[in-house]
């Protein structure tokens, strides 16, 4: 009996041990893929700060001038969806305005695609490039829409958009990771 009883004591120990080790595995395992999925919008963020950054700032000053110099405050400012959508195109076509469009929507929407194919973390893009891509979306949202509607690829910086909302009202929260895991925490 005490054999038998001292093989069944061993064998829960097993079994513990081996429960506590595949508990571990898998948490090291998620902080590693948490920690790659960061990894990889930094690197965006090196790209983006470098080349982009400073033609987005140009991008969207030259906007808000176009916007103000255009708009008439003393008529409160109001404008109906066609009016601005028409605004939009003609800032557009001033200058190399399309293809500092082009550039920056081609980055967001690469942004997006990888939080949407969940390679990046959504909450560390929020926090380096969230504002800058709302506000991207809120100043030339026609033509974001309208390329959406013919099939152009604005998906991801769409999704992206909707996520940021979601974030902003509190019905995205934040997954729980393991950070306080972690031997080197950042």
């Amino acid at each position: 009996m005490t054999t038998h009883i001292s093989r069944i004591a061993i064998a829960t120990i097993a079994i513990l041990v081996f429960a506590v080790w595949a508990i571990l595995n898998l948490i090291q395992t998620q902080v590693a893929r948490n920690d790659a999925m960061a990894a990889r919008v930094f690197d965006m963020s090196r790209e983006y700060r470098g080349q982009l950054g400073p033609a987005g700032v140009q991008f969207s000053t030259g906007w808000n001038n176009y916007l103000n110099d255009t708009i008439d405050s003393a008529n409160g400012a109001q404008l109906d969806e066609q009016a601005y959508s028409d605004l939009v195109d003609r800032f557009l076509a001033l200058d190399n305005n399309n293809a500092s469009f082009a550039a920056l929507s081609s980055f967001y929407e690469e942004v997006g695609e990888c939080v949407d194919a969940d390679l990046c973390d959504f909450w560390t893009a929020r926090s380096l490039f969230g504002s800058d891509i709302v506000t991207f979306y809120h100043n030339m949202y026609p033509v974001l829409e309208r390329e959406q509607q013919s099939g152009g690829n604005v998906n991801g910086l769409l999704h992206f958009v909707d996520r940021m909302r979601d974030a902003d009202r509190g019905i995205l929260h934040r997954r729980f990771e393991w950070h306080f895991l972690r031997a080197n925490p950042d």
